[in-house]
């Protein structure tokens, strides 16, 4: 498995996969929990950076 970007979201790991290796079609982002679970997050749930706290939150853009 390759991950191409990860980052943190509300301190969680969200990891982005390449395309080729989606299980689903509509999905493409996947948090990995403290427990070893995977949630998927839908592709259309953007993310967005805030430059000065540096935290992810839901938007137009992915950062």
């Amino acid at each position: 498995m390759t991950i191409v970007k990860s980052i943190m979201l509300n301190s969680e790991l969200v990891v982005r996969l390449p395309q080729s290796l989606d299980i689903l079609e509509n999905q493409e982002f996947y948090v990995l929990e403290k427990a070893g679970i995977i949630r998927l997050i839908p592709r259309s749930v953007n993310l967005y950076k805030d430059a000065e706290q540096g935290a992810y939150y839901q938007g137009d853009a992915f950062a």
